[in-house]
């Protein structure tokens, strides 16, 4: 079958984000992404904008109960895949 341009645009975006992996760090009640102090609803964004099938890892660094919990059921609830370190 013949692609138009919108389905081959559309596959290889989907084909590179393949796999992709964002890492969120946890330290007490704060949220860092790519190095930079982040908050909850702003990552979860993030997450959301992503296409492609996505898994993110989280590290619970000195993490807050709270905090941590919080963002592993907000991904739950996305049905992201979660990689917990």
């Amino acid at each position: 079958t013949v692609k138009t341009n919108e389905e081959v645009s559309k596959t290889m975006s989907e084909d590179s984000n393949k796999g992709a992996v964002m890492k969120v760090s946890v330290v007490g009640n704060d949220y860092f992404y790519n190095n930079e102090r982040i908050s909850l609803d702003d990552f979860v964004s993030k997450v959301k904008e992503t296409s492609g099938d996505i898994s993110v890892e989280v590290k619970d660094d000195g993490a807050s109960l709270r905090a941590y919990n919080d963002i592993i059921n907000r991904l739950k609830d996305l049905h992201i895949s979660i990689t917990e370190e």
